[in-house]
């Protein structure tokens, strides 16, 4: 019988913290540690976003805000960032899994960090009968993704959005040496969560930024809550 050949993208995400030690100023590099992408090996393809926790728009905004691509286009907008802008690089280690993240300051700041939201995806290559349509196999079982390396962990599930006052179950992959995860809501009145990782939203809209920590590894995702 003859084959066809569908692709389904694998997709991890995190944020990471990097610490501007020697203060921030315009033109100069600062860099996170090398970072498990959760992938394994290989070549993935990597995205960022500079979380913005002090925005304005006509009123101070609750919650964080991704910042993508270059801030400058928004500099005849109402949205004034409270952080600086910045331009986004980024090394791939395919034989280690990990990657490392460079940012270089395009402005003095006087903020001692700066949170970055990373994406790594790769597309994986499914053989099917051709009589078999795309969005069947889409529904496929777990087992036909990757699988993660072995110190790898992080967030397996997220729903981009969540109504008011719903519960979602989050679950993360653990690394080999096991372990309990802890689970927080980082924004005050952003719902609950418990340490079984069940959150319930609150009864407002909003994004809210959901956490989880094993020793000192952290990982976590935003969920936009909707009435």
């Amino acid at each position: 019988m003859s084959q066809d050949i569908f692709f389904q993208e694998t997709l991890t995400q995190g944020i990471t913290t990097i610490f501007l030690k020697s203060g921030g100023y315009r033109g100069r590099c600062y860099y996170s540690d090398k970072i498990a992408h959760g992938l394994g090996e290989g070549t993935v393809q990597l995205s960022f976003a500079v979380l913005d926790e002090a925005g304005y728009d006509n009123g101070p905004l609750n919650g964080s805000h991704l910042i993508f691509g270059d801030l400058s286009a928004f500099e005849e907008s109402s949205y004034l960032p409270g952080v600086p802008a910045v331009k986004i690089g980024a090394v791939l280690f395919p034989e280690q899994g990990q990657f490392q993240i460079g940012i270089r300051l395009q402005e003095n700041t006087p903020l001692s960090q700066l949170k970055i939201a990373w994406w790594a995806s790769r597309l994986e290559p499914k053989t099917r009968p051709a009589v078999i349509l795309p969005d069947t196999v889409l529904d496929e079982p777990d087992e036909l993704l990757s699988q993660p390396d072995e110190n790898a962990f992080f967030i397996t599930n997220a729903p981009r959005v969540l109504r008011t006052g719903k519960q979602f179950s989050f679950h993360v992959a653990m690394p080999k040496a096991g372990g309990t995860p802890v689970w927080t809501v980082k924004e005050p009145g952003g719902g609950t969560i418990t340490q079984e990782g069940v959150y319930t939203a609150p009864s407002v809209p909003g994004i809210f930024e959901i956490q989880a920590s094993l020793g000192e590894q952290i990982t976590s995702v935003y969920i936009m809550v909707k009435e």
